[in-house]
């Protein structure tokens, strides 16, 4: 016999509705179910309805049609997200500084740039999800084989982000309290300037914390939370000078008031001559570029008149450094550095026809040569124009030459099979004969393979490795003529090698075509750093061995405070290893930044001792000696530096009311032999009172 379902109708009288209960008499139905509908007649008798249409009756879940719906809409939208696993996301948890989870914290994974540059804000997010209860995460599916920006946000805490090689990969972030940051941003008169772009930055380079925001009809704008401790401003707005203001110090908790002036836009004049003849070039394309300020466009190009003389426009306050880029025809292109002056002599630019390309071979190590290896030039920010050509069947090569630079440049030769080696090379002047082909000689390429163990002895999944070229030992193979440094920027480009990895759930890991040089490989699990204890030398052809063991990256621990006992918010730590086995270029030592409660944890610490650096805006820097692996009550006290407050007063002794600019000079003793001024700061403000306020001299 079939279940009957039973439609039980009552009336209440007191407002005219009519209920209908479902009675399953046989057991619940479900979307399968479609035996016959019954209700209950006047006269207590059924009343055949037909077939039940599936999905058309309650489950008995207590709910009502609409939270139903809701559930569905859920459960559809669950279904409807991509699903991926741990290896081809990112992975982790989000905690307090205490360990403490933090739940419903944003995370956004976003593509990192291909370059870096400072004052960029992030690009917009490729996923987005919010912590667990316990704080964990999985945001994905992220792209194979390219490096990726992790940022984490949650209510009350300045937000974080790390920059990391490669998906798959477990991040632990820490967020920590922050304080509140208020902007006013005014024009030269005084008035407010709404819509300007403003944006605080902590730190430098891929993990710099940048928080931006635009003014409002006030020209105020307002940050909830920005991470504590001394950090630097930049204001930009069209037809204004680009503003950049270090040690801005915010402390947790509290908000910070700055008042920012604009100048106006600063016009630049010179003008451009034959370098031979010093006669004016005519119809010179002159550009500039923002070098400091990567967030500023480059300038429209301007033509020189008949006289060779231009003036142009730039975005950019007194003191900040420019790149001035001058083109003209049968002259190679010239890129100069120019400091902007309040005023300044007429810029003289020097053109010369510039130089003939390089010719070469490309060899392997045994002195072959390689054909369909990449030539073209390193150590240049923008690549993206740079001349590259491809070797032919014997090796041979002609490379255009760099036009912007002077005399030479370094050569770079890469090949998947046989490594990458860089090598100077001076340009033969136009039509003057080189001394010979160029000869670069590839070292080899390899493998390196092992295993990672976390500290109950365990394999480790999702381990982070990547490679540092060890600078010692790789110079004593190259001999003292090699630039190891240029080669470890060469091998953090992505675009060109792929030298890291995620150790599987056996904590295997592989990377495959390493050039033949010195390593130490790197381990990242979380919070846990660790490193080969010795360098690994990879050979041509050859199959390195790299076991790590996570417990080896130990730990340094301790709180920064002030002269009079108070925590330091936002304090740089660095660890520099005394012993020589440890030391060397391009490889990373443990770093840290104080947290809003003056704590900090140096990670990755091996078994040295080390000395400890430790600095902060608005305070003199400090040094700790033979500190060791496992310190956890380390106090470091940093000496507060001094101030300057006064008054501006007009002309008739009363406050000043409106803008002006203060500046404070460095002054050096008359014996000294360093005659630059350092130090150099100007502030500007507007106050009705003529009071000014100058920290951290």
């Amino acid at each position: 016999m079939g279940r009957v379902l039973v439609i039980v109708a009552v009336t209440v009288a007191a407002c005219g509705v009519v209920y209908l209960f479902a009675a399953d008499v046989m057991g619940l139905f479900d979307e399968s179910d479609d035996g016959p509908l019954y209700a209950v007649g006047d006269d207590g008798e059924l009343i055949d309805l037909g077939p039940v249409a599936p999905g058309l009756v309650s489950k008995g879940t207590g709910l009502t049609p609409e939270e139903e719906d809701a559930l569905a809409r859920e459960r559809a939208e669950e279904a409807a997200k991509p699903q991926f696993t741990k290896r081809e996301g990112l992975f982790g948890t989000v905690t307090d500084g205490a360990g403490k989870p933090i739940a419903k914290a944003r995370v956004m994974l976003i593509a990192a740039p291909k370059k870096n540059r400072q004052w960029t804000p992030l690009p917009t997010p490729m996923a987005t999800v919010t912590t667990d209860e316990d704080g964990s995460f999985l945001v994905g599916p992220a792209p194979e084989f390219a490096p990726l920006i992790l940022r984490a946000e949650a209510g009350g805490f300045a937000p974080t982000n790390e920059h990391v090689a490669q998906r798959g990969t477990r991040i632990d972030l820490v967020l920590d309290r922050g304080g509140g940051l208020e902007v006013r941003v005014l024009d030269a008169e005084g008035k407010a300037v709404p819509g300007a772009k403003v944006m605080h930055s902590i730190g430098w380079g891929w993990n710099a914390i940048l928080s931006s925001g635009s003014t409002a009809d006030d020209g105020t704008v307002r940050f909830q939370a920005v991470p504590t401790g001394s950090g630097n401003l930049v204001v930009t707005a069209g037809g204004h000078a680009a503003v950049r203001q270090n040690n801005v110090s915010v402390v947790p908790d509290a908000v910070e008031k700055k008042t920012i002036v604009l100048e106006q836009a600063k016009q630049l004049e010179g003008i451009v001559v034959d370098a031979k003849t010093d006669m004016p070039v005519d119809g010179a394309t002159v550009e500039a570029h923002y070098t400091n300020l990567a967030v500023l466009e480059p300038t429209q190009g301007v033509k020189t008149d008949p006289e060779g003389r231009f003036k142009l426009l730039v975005d950019v306050s007194t003191g900040e450094r420019i790149e001035l880029r001058v083109r003209a025809d049968e002259y190679a292109e010239l890129r100069q550095s120019q400091n902007v002056q309040d005023r300044s002599d007429e810029i003289k630019i020097k053109l010369t026809e510039g130089y003939d390309g390089i010719e070469g071979y490309v060899y392997g190590p045994d002195r072959r040569g390689v054909g369909g290896a990449t030539v073209t030039y390193s150590g240049y920010q923008d690549e993206a124009d740079l001349p590259t050509v491809t070797t032919k069947s014997d090796g041979s090569f002609e490379l255009p030459s760099l036009p912007w630079a002077r005399r030479g440049a370094n050569v770079l030769a890469i090949s998947r099979e046989h490594g990458a080696v860089t090598k100077y090379a001076r340009f033969p002047k136009k039509g003057e004969l080189a001394k010979g082909p160029l000869e670069l000689t590839l070292p080899g390429a390899g493998m390196i393979g092992g295993v990672v163990t976390g500290k109950d002895g365990n394999p480790v999944e999702g381990a982070l490795i990547s490679l540092a070229i060890d600078h010692k030992e790789t110079r004593s193979r190259l001999g003292p003529e090699s630039n190891p440094w240029r080669i470890q920027r060469l091998l953090s480009d992505r675009s060109r090698f792929n030298l890291t990895d995620i150790t599987d759930d056996a904590g295997r890991y592989r990377i495959e075509s390493v050039p033949a040089l010195a390593y130490r490989v790197l381990a990242r699990f979380g919070l846990d750093q660790a490193r080969s204890e010795e360098p690994v030398t990879v050979e041509g052809g050859a199959v390195a061995n790299a076991d790590i063991t996570l417990k080896a990256g130990g730990t340094i621990e301790g709180v920064v405070f002030d002269s009079d006992d108070m925590p330091v918010a936002g304090a740089f730590i660095y660890a520099n290893p005394e012993d020589e086995r440890a030391q060397g270029w391009g490889l990373p030592q443990p770093q840290a930044r104080s947290q809003s409660d003056g704590r900090f944890v140096l990670r990755g610490v091996e078994d040295y001792p080390y000395t400890i650096n430790a600095n902060a805006g608005g305070f003199g820097g400090t040094t700790e000696k033979s500190i060791v692996q496992g310190e956890k009550d380390l106090e470091i006290r940093l000496v507060k530096l001094g101030w300057v407050a006064g008054v501006v007063e007009g002309q008739d002794g009363r406050p000043y009311q409106g803008t002006f600019t203060v500046y404070a000079n460095k002054k050096q003793p008359q014996n000294s032999r360093n005659r630059f001024r350092s130090g150099n700061q100007t502030h500007t403000f507007n106050t009705d009172d003529g009071t000014f306020e100058i920290r951290d001299l």
